[in-house]
């Protein structure tokens, strides 16, 4: 990487630059938009109640926590991840005491805690996935 001509370094951090933005695009759609679009059709298409109600959350809960793990590059930032936790709790709470609109569900805060655990387990398979060829090159 050294040998190489000024030129051709500055066009290979750009090529490294894009593919790194790509293959973190490609993660966010996979893991933080495609979770939220198939929640929004659950939750406003026809299912049983179980189903409409808790896995739309469960969705949600997924993409906000991967969406921390993508922020990080597939690290697990226990800070934030903790933060995502109280965050869970917290919004339940708030429905709770009807500052928000909501039941607050003590359910929600389980199926919440279920996909962001999830999340953090298939963690290594999309940090191995996305980071696999930059690693060979």
């Amino acid at each position: 990487m050294q040998d190489l001509p000024l030129p051709l370094f500055f066009s290979y951090a750009f090529i490294h630059h894009q593919s790194f933005k790509l293959k973190q695009l490609a993660d966010s759609l996979l893991n933080m938009v495609l979770p939220l679009v198939i929640g929004v059709f659950m939750y406003t298409g026809h299912a049983a109640p179980l189903i409409k109600h808790y896995l739309p959350d469960g969705l949600w809960a997924f993409a906000a926590v991967s969406a921390i793990l993508i922020i990080w590059n597939r690290q697990i930032n226990w800070w934030w991840v903790l933060a995502m936790g109280f965050l869970f709790v917290g919004f339940e709470y708030l429905q709770h005491i009807q500052w928000i609109k909501g039941t607050g569900d003590i359910l929600d805060i389980l199926v919440y805690f279920i996909f962001g655990y999830i999340a953090i387990l298939v963690n290594p398979y999309f940090k191995y996935s996305f980071n696999h060829y930059e690693k060979k090159v």
